[in-house]
């Protein structure tokens, strides 16, 4: 008896759908370039957990937690100020699950002081047009606006509130 495959037929070359890891990775890639390297952007992953109270925690990479069916793929938003001791401030954390990307789950003190969010609040967008709505207008709001006028300023200072680490004198 010969063997068969039974596995349906894959089309390799369907163009595969922007994950929203991949569109916050082209954010991050985008702020190096708009601001001539000043900031980087960076993305950081994590393996996640939604909450009973509708958070987003973070796990231990390699604790029992990440390799339950219900954990999640997180992705952290830095913003990183090279010249200022690598300074970086976190923007926004998402989370979806590994076997479906939307919806996806968003979390972001960024919008809260404008009273545009309650802190804690957990947004959630089922498709990558909604997500891409989400992050525009968080990383559009005045408080990432102000964060990042200030974080170029006191980059381009030549007295720095921070040392920088190759030239510590």
């Amino acid at each position: 008896m010969s063997s068969r495959i039974l596995w349906p037929e894959i089309n390799k070359d369907i163009a595969p759908e922007r994950t929203p890891a991949t569109i916050l990775k082209e954010q991050a890639e985008a702020l190096s370039a708009i601001t001539g390297s000043t900031l980087k952007g960076k993305v950081n992953h994590f393996p996640a957990i939604l909450t009973r109270d509708k958070r987003i925690k973070f796990l231990v990479v390699g604790s029992w937690d990440t390799k339950k069916s219900d954990s999640l793929s997180g992705h952290v938003l830095l913003i990183i100020a090279p010249k200022l001791n690598n300074y970086e401030i976190p923007i926004l954390n998402i989370a979806y699950h590994p076997l479906n990307t939307y919806p996806v789950y968003i979390t972001s003190d960024m919008m809260v002081n404008a009273g545009e969010m309650e802190k804690e609040a957990i947004l959630q967008s089922d498709s990558e047009e909604e997500f891409v709505d989400l992050l525009k207008s968080i990383l559009s709001s005045d408080r990432v606006n102000r964060i990042i006028h200030s974080l170029i300023a006191q980059s381009k200072d030549p007295d720095p509130l921070y040392v920088d680490q190759d030239d510590p004198f």
